[in-house]
């Protein structure tokens, strides 16, 4: 693999299989930097994904713009 940043998506989405499954997680590499993006069931699965990412890239910036969302929690409380 020739462009740097595939090898290490590559690597990290290997690393990241079992994690994956989450609706909606996407990861990209662009220029070495790394970013976490999309909706988790809970802050420990989010905090997990990123020591993922950390381990496997441990020399790279890692953005976790992942959400917390609970399964069956509504998006937003209406108060009223």
């Amino acid at each position: 693999m020739r462009d740097p940043d595939a090898y290490l998506l590559a690597k990290l989405r290997e690393a990241l299989a079992g994690e994956m499954a989450e609706l909606g997680l996407d990861v990209t590499v662009e220029g070495g930097r790394v970013r976490l993006a999309g909706v988790v069931g809970s802050e420990e699965r989010r905090r997990r994904i990123e020591a993922i990412a950390l381990a496997v890239l441990p020399e790279h910036e890692v953005t976790n713009d992942i959400g917390v969302q609970r399964l069956g929690a509504p998006a937003s409380e209406s108060l009223g």
